[in-house]
């Protein structure tokens, strides 16, 4: 097993911890100061937990997600409203305030592995703008926000909305095109109660009136 100093040193540690929160960056860290079988055992408690996590929100890690934009088209999730399971961030750095850089300029900042009473599976969305990178980023790299997520019982949600589509719903205009939402568990169950949203969506009523310039934020209902 390769030490702390290596790990730091190289593009491996980004990769390993990858979704990590930062108490499992921590505990990874403690690990690995007590030397390999610590190590071994860090990183399998913290898969294991990070399994559990995608599994009780419908999700698999072992099974194959499609990906929106290959196995499911832009324009078939247009509005629609999604729970947050994963934040895959694919290599990208927020190094300051705003400064994003991508580990490819040929892929997406991030992926959300995303679900919604409208699939029968999990899906992996692409964040294509660095702006809805950076408010995914803020809320999982804040521990505070985590923490209240956790003892408030609160779901994360998105929807993809571009300012103006193409004909197959890729976003147009160089504007974000994702918008987030905080809010009180059961909300997208409650939102999908009413069946007529699957085909007429009204995302308004979770994120608000979408802004694409200026200051954008996640929408926080209480």
């Amino acid at each position: 097993m390769k030490k702390l100093s290596y790990w730091k040193s190289r593009k491996e540690w980004k990769r390993l911890t990858q979704g990590m929160n930062p108490d499992q960056v921590a505990r990874l860290k403690q690990g690995i100061s007590q030397g390999d079988e610590a190590t071994i055992a860090s990183i399998t408690n913290i898969r294991t937990e990070q399994r559990a996590h995608l599994q009780e929100h419908g999700s698999d890690d072992n099974k194959f997600i499609p990906l929106i934009g290959n196995e499911i088209a832009w324009s078939d999730v247009l509005s629609m409203v999604f729970l947050i399971s994963h934040f895959d961030r694919n290599g990208t750095v927020i190094t300051n305030f705003e400064d994003v850089k991508a580990k490819s300029q040929n892929e997406p900042y991030g992926y959300l592995i995303v679900v919604s009473p409208t699939l029968n599976q999990p899906v992996s969305l692409p964040i294509i703008h660095k702006d809805d990178f950076i408010l995914a980023a803020s809320v999982y790299d804040n521990p505070y926000a985590m923490q209240v997520n956790e003892e408030q019982g609160r779901e994360f949600l998105v929807t993809y909305q571009p300012q103006k589509t193409t004909k197959d719903g890729r976003s147009a205009t160089p504007a974000h095109c994702l918008h987030y939402a905080l809010v009180p568990r059961g909300t997208l169950k409650n939102y999908y109660v009413d069946d007529t949203r699957m085909s007429r969506p009204e995302p308004k009523l979770l994120f608000g009136e979408f802004i694409y310039s200026g200051e954008i934020r996640v929408q926080v209902m209480a």
